[in-house]
């Protein structure tokens, strides 16, 4: 089982596909000396002008190492991904970010003059460790041969002056004795500002760190 943490950045990023060699050429040499290996990906892209029902397809670039890390590329997105096979809290996934991440995102940023207009940090954790501890909707369920139960929580906070979903979903699995945790921290997307860049982006994943450790802890 693979737990994943990834951070995202949103905005027009539809001048790194291939077509644009220039561009597709600095891509690839930013990478490389970070050890990173290019690969590409297909992307549909639905008309919303003209004759109905056209469509185009753009390939975008990908970026990964050895160490299970990725950085996936479409028009309108941009992951920054760490995945580790090992069992893992949300602290160890933070740290392996960091030290896989912090300074390429940094330096990713300010070489190709990025800017977004929303940010997300997810986790996906699995634990084998069956905890059944979850509300019910009906009485029913009690004495039922139960397999998969499942809860969500939601809150809407400020985090560095920016208005944030606070999404957590506990998935229990009981057939396979699964139980994973999925976290979703993001800006709102209703706020299409492209005001996020290298000066600020940084803060916002560090901040959003912040508050996924605290719902671990709370979970104790």
């Amino acid at each position: 089982m693979q737990n994943i943490i990834r951070f995202s950045i949103f905005g027009n990023f539809e001048r790194f596909n291939t077509n644009n060699l220039d561009m597709y050429l600095k891509l690839i040499d930013f990478f490389r000396q970070k050890s990173y290996k290019p690969a590409t990906a297909n992307e549909l892209q639905l008309q919303t002008s003209g004759q109905a029902g056209q469509a185009r397809i753009i390939i975008m670039p990908i970026f990964f190492n050895d160490m299970g890390a990725s950085v996936e590329i479409s028009s309108n997105r941009i992951n920054f991904q760490k995945i580790i096979d090992i069992k893992s809290s949300v602290s160890s996934l933070n740290e392996a970010f960091r030290n896989e991440f912090t300074d390429l995102l940094s330096l990713f940023l300010a070489d190709m003059e990025l800017t977004a207009n929303r940010v997300a940090l997810n986790y996906d954790i699995f634990d084998i460790k069956i905890n059944n501890k979850m509300p019910i909707v009906s009485s029913y369920y009690k004495s039922s041969n139960n397999v998969e139960m499942s809860v969500r929580n939601m809150s809407r906070i400020m985090v560095e002056n920016e208005n944030s979903n606070v999404i957590t979903e506990k998935y229990v699995d009981l057939s396979n004795n699964i139980v994973k945790y999925s976290y979703d921290i993001n800006t709102m997307a209703e706020n299409q500002i492209m005001r996020f860049n290298f000066s600020n982006i940084p803060k916002m994943y560090k901040s959003y760190m912040d508050i996924s450790l605290e719902i671990e802890k709370g979970m104790e």
